[in-house]
């Protein structure tokens, strides 16, 4: 079994050696555009909740400065991001 990392720096020897195997080499193409999509999406989640963490902060300092119109605003907005990360 290949490590996902060795089949994305080595993609034409693994579609080769596919070939070489008699297997379908679109399976590789395959693979690397599923990957692809894994990685994207696992890039917006991670930004997401970097986003969540960055307005829990905010909405701590908003209460803890007295400013709950703040907060109450503030908290709306995380729930939208709690929502997408769902």
């Amino acid at each position: 079994m290949l490590h996902i990392k060795t089949i994305r720096e080595n993609a034409d020897i693994v579609h080769a050696s596919e070939e070489k195997r008699g297997r379908d080499p679109i399976i590789v193409k395959n693979l690397l555009e599923i990957d692809g999509n894994y990685r994207s999406e696992l890039k917006i989640l991670e930004e997401l909740r970097a986003t969540r963490n960055l307005v829990s902060e905010e909405i701590n300092t908003a209460k803890k400065n007295g400013n709950n119109d703040d907060a109450t605003h503030r908290i709306a907005k995380m729930r939208e991001v709690v929502t997408q990360l769902k």
